[in-house]
């Protein structure tokens, strides 16, 4: 089935197909282009049934912060709303207006460093003035939009990246058995009708928020962030960003791009949790403890030549960013050790894809 059909028949959504040509779909474009490219055979991953891992990835026409991984006959799908690219494309401009933020990219001295205190995170924000009807305010939001020429295209390329750590923690969810895993689970308690997708926002209803669910996707989303993250540093590390416009930065800038976009987005991912539940009458306690786990990984990182450096620059960034944006904070506690359960480990063997 191919990823119209997909999403019209089990999204209850159409798909959204962007056209490089024009200029405002194009980031859509390279983004999904780049991570089909870089993604090429999944054929060549099995699982130890020795079925081929079979991969379909898309963007639908939906006003919502979401994307998720699915499996339906036999393929797995990779599924991104419109609007979460939107809203990290918002929060990634929202980045360089920041003067200590990569100042070694354009003209970080006319950047004002504004502080966002609206509630929601950037982006977020500018969501739920359009699903409210509002209007928006150009002299009120043009402080959200770097100055500088070059930082406002460097927000660009960031905002690829964080949509690639968003593609690759789904793609994780699919490699990792977790998404079969999860629908064996659903099988096992014969219940009817298929395991809904593993969405990056899924609902909290009280009568589902068991505790032992909670420490499940708890494991499942800290063991795709660590996976995606791994990835996204192998390509930078390995010479294979396949996105031209990225390759004019230098090696230390993409490295600082990629892991305080990818931090960012495992931040924002609360968020959007956060802005559910409020949209539905929800609550849910957005767990920080993957922040700290994902600040162990960017220690792991360390160790080549200019990175530890850069990884001084990142802290520093971040705790900047601390008090810019309201719920923020970053998590210098590096975090439990990097082990999942070994019960839990075990029974996702048969479902992994090697």
């Amino acid at each position: 089935m191919d990823f119209a059909n997909y999403a019209k028949l089990h999204r209850n959504a159409v798909a959204f197909a962007p056209d490089p040509a024009k200029p405002e779909e194009q980031i859509f474009a390279v983004s999904l282009q780049s991570v089909k490219a870089l993604v090429g055979r999944p054929d060549i991953f099995t699982n130890a049934g020795k079925a081929g891992l079979k991969v379909e990835a898309g963007f639908i026409e939906l006003m919502t912060p979401d994307a998720c991984a699915d499996h339906v006959d036999g393929t797995h799908y990779l599924v991104m709303h419109q609007a979460l690219l939107a809203t990290i494309i918002e929060f990634a401009l929202f980045l360089f207006t920041q003067s200590y933020l990569l100042p070694d990219i354009g003209d970080a001295t006319g950047e004002l460093s504004p502080t966002f205190d609206r509630g929601y995170a950037p982006g977020l924000h500018a969501l739920r003035i359009t699903l409210d009807g509002s209007a928006i305010d150009p002299d009120r939001d043009r402080v959200r939009v770097p100055n500088c020429a070059d930082r406002h295209v460097a927000a660009v390329y960031m905002a690829l990246l964080m949509s690639r750590f968003v593609w690759f923690h789904e793609l994780a969810h699919c490699i990792n058995g977790h998404v079969l895993y999860l629908r064996h689970r659903e099988l096992d308690k014969a219940l009817i009708g298929a395991a809904p997708p593993l969405s990056l926002v899924a609902l909290k209803h009280k009568a589902a928020g068991l505790n032992e669910q909670r420490q499940l996707r708890h494991a499942l989303e800290l063991d795709a962030d660590a996976t995606a993250f791994e990835w996204l540093l192998r390509i930078q590390n390995a010479g294979a960003e396949n996105i031209t416009g990225l390759l004019a930065f230098d090696e230390a800038q993409r490295f600082k791009m990629t892991v305080i976009g990818t931090y960012m987005m495992t931040w924002l991912f609360e968020e959007y949790q956060r802005f559910a539940d409020a949209q539905h009458g929800l609550t849910h306690p957005a767990p920080r403890a993957r922040l700290a786990t994902l600040t162990r990984f960017m220690n792991e990182a360390g160790g080549k030549a200019g990175i530890n450096q850069a990884l001084a620059d990142i802290h520093a960034t971040l705790e900047q960013l601390s008090g810019k944006i309201d719920g923020f904070q970053f998590a210098r506690d590096e975090g439990s050790p990097r082990v999942m359960d070994a019960d839990l480990s075990a029974a996702l063997e048969p479902f992994r894809f090697r």
